[in-house]
């Protein structure tokens, strides 16, 4: 469930930014519309911070510890995340221009994703 509500969150904040930030974020291209474009990265950046307590646990260590460290690790993870996505736009449908666009969304993404698994 947390999953889905993530991704959901992910598409919202990512459609909204490409709103605000015109010319900065397109999503959308001649194969992707701009509704889908936003469910397929919100789906894909969910997926990969799911995959984080997974990846931390096969590296050796049993659990973070401490919650603050897990902010900055899903803000590398998003920044991560949101440049290969922009990388592949021609099938993801996202683009980003510049690379500040791209650390505006992982900061904003990071948050969303903290507060939402942090709470559940």
């Amino acid at each position: 469930m947390r999953l889905i509500v993530l991704a959901i969150v992910n598409s919202v904040i990512l459609y909204l930014l490409s709103m605000l930030f015109k010319h900065g974020i397109v999503l959308g291209n001649d194969k992707v519309v701009s509704v889908l474009a936003a469910l397929y990265a919100g789906i894909i950046l969910a997926i990969a911070i799911f995959v984080v307590p997974y990846a931390v646990s096969k590296s050796g260590y049993k659990k973070i510890k401490n919650e603050n460290i897990r902010l900055p690790i899903y803000l590398v993870v998003d920044f991560a995340a949101v440049w290969i996505i922009k990388r592949f736009a021609f099938v993801t449908g996202l683009g980003i221009t510049n690379d500040l666009y791209v650390l505006l969304t992982a900061v904003l993404l990071a948050g969303a994703g903290f507060t939402i698994l942090r709470r559940h």
